[in-house]
């Protein structure tokens, strides 16, 4: 067990993942891959789980990370107007992420911050669970 696994850091990164977190499972073509012939083929389609935490204070991060010890800070990642959040021409701060992978360390997540979560938080973490273990055939 995580020395920094204190009941008051877990709820604190509960609270940070409740506002600004996502989980999910997601299907994506990968560019290549090794068969075990030895041959290489492309687009392959691959399920990933994933917990992401994306801020642009990158020191609240850092303190996430280090509490949890599953996953890395990534970034910085440069915001640019032109969505419809953002008004075009205008500077933003760049953002960063908090990223947990793996299912191992994605279960490990969930079962730290749940009984923090709200009720929408934990559906979202049942719905990448079961989509995840339906499409790598481990259900």
């Amino acid at each position: 067990m995580n020395s920094n696994w204190t009941k008051e850091n877990i709820a604190w990164v509960s609270g940070l993942f409740e506002g600004e977190g996502t989980v999910g499972a997601y299907t994506r073509k990968s560019k290549e891959y090794l068969h075990s012939n030895g041959r290489w083929y492309k687009h392959k389609e691959v399920c990933k789980i994933a917990v992401r935490i994306g801020m642009t204070d990158v020191d609240v991060l850092l303190e996430a990370a280090d509490i949890l010890n599953l996953g890395e800070v990534y970034g910085p990642y440069k915001v640019t107007g032109g969505g419809h959040l953002y008004m075009k021409g205008k500077e933003y701060k760049n953002r960063y992420n908090l990223e947990i992978f793996t299912f191992e360390k994605v279960q490990q997540a969930m079962i730290l911050m749940w009984p923090w979560l709200s009720r929408r938080r934990r559906l979202q973490f049942e719905e990448a669970v079961v989509k995840y273990l339906d499409y790598s055939g481990r259900s």
